[in-house]
């Protein structure tokens, strides 16, 4: 079973990015492994899929804010985890909704997990504090409370709607227990147009439902996030490779609005579709789904 519940709902952190080729990313990631294992949601599964929707105003304030200050922004998402399994896709009636904020180097973030069939009436700003409680008893209420109300500020502060996105494939190494160092690998990058209404008929948001791509990304992704001074190991290396600004919730959004001035990324970084081109602990077992792919 899919575990996200293990990581705090509210935390913060350091966070830098690499933007690195196929083969600079298997480098980095046996360089990983000597010091970091892998892991795994559920056992024996050291890949999960991830698909995160981005939500922004009409006039793309938050996109706008965020391509102009890359180090000083703010954002609002929603993430979905998923496994493909041999019968398709296996899936949890749960998604989880995040605050972001991001202020130089440090990151934090508000997260709670969510029944899906929640989603519309939070995003319309409804208090739904006590439902949205069932799905985080792990926690204490009180810490619910100040996560929920960080969401509900943002709602209705502005008029949001699902814009774009991210679809990708994620291999994670940290160790079992330790939430000091945590390193994540991407690949497999695509961007969609959100549809106006999430889980509209959909019980998951896999890539099989999302639609032709709007955009693919040809480097993978790696995002070394820690709470304490990184180790020597950690900076040597960090030494072999440029940091990057990459976002993808600029690239998802630019992959949509090509023509919008001040792009996130030169187009020779990112691969667009034209429109005629095809191309909280809980039970193992409880709340899981396998979807064959006819069915989404």
């Amino acid at each position: 079973m899919l575990d996200q519940s293990l990581f705090p709902n509210f935390i913060t952190r350091s966070e830098i990015k690499l933007r690195l080729t196929a083969e600079e990313a298997d480098i980095f990631a046996a360089e990983i492994k000597r010091h970091l294992p892998v892991y795994c949601y559920s056992p024996g599964r050291e890949t999960t899929f991830v698909t995160t929707v981005y939500f922004d105003t009409d006039d793309f304030r938050f996109y706008s804010r965020a391509n102009k200050f890359r180090d000083d922004n703010l954002k609002l998402r929603l993430k979905e985890y998923y496994y493909e399994v041999p019968e398709g896709y296996e899936v949890v009636p749960e998604c989880w909704i995040e605050v972001k904020r991001r202020l130089g180097e440090a990151t934090s973030k508000h997260r709670f997990r969510v029944a899906k069939v929640l989603v519309q009436r939070l995003f319309a700003g409804e208090d739904c504090f006590n439902e949205i409680y069932k799905s985080n008893r792990e926690l204490a209420a009180e810490d619910v409370r100040k996560v929920f109300d960080t969401f509900l500020g943002v709602v209705r502060t502005y008029d949001l709607r699902p814009y774009s996105i991210t679809n990708y494939r994620r291999r994670t190494f940290q160790a079992a227990g330790d939430e000091s160092i945590r390193v994540t690998i991407d690949d497999l990058i695509a961007y969609f147009r959100a549809p106006a209404l999430l889980y509209n008929g959909f019980a998951a948001l896999t890539r099989g439902v999302l639609g032709e791509a709007c955009g693919q990304q040809k480097h993978t992704v790696v995002e070394i996030k820690t709470t304490r001074e990184r180790p020597a190991w950690m900076l040597a290396l960090l030494d072999r490779f440029p940091q990057s600004h990459f976002s993808k919730f600029l690239t998802s959004t630019q992959a949509l609005l090509r023509g919008v001035q001040g792009a996130a990324m030169p187009a020779s970084d990112i691969v667009v579709r034209g429109a005629d081109e095809t191309p909280r602990p809980r039970l193992e077992g409880e709340g899981r789904r396998f979807l064959r792919r006819a069915d989404v």
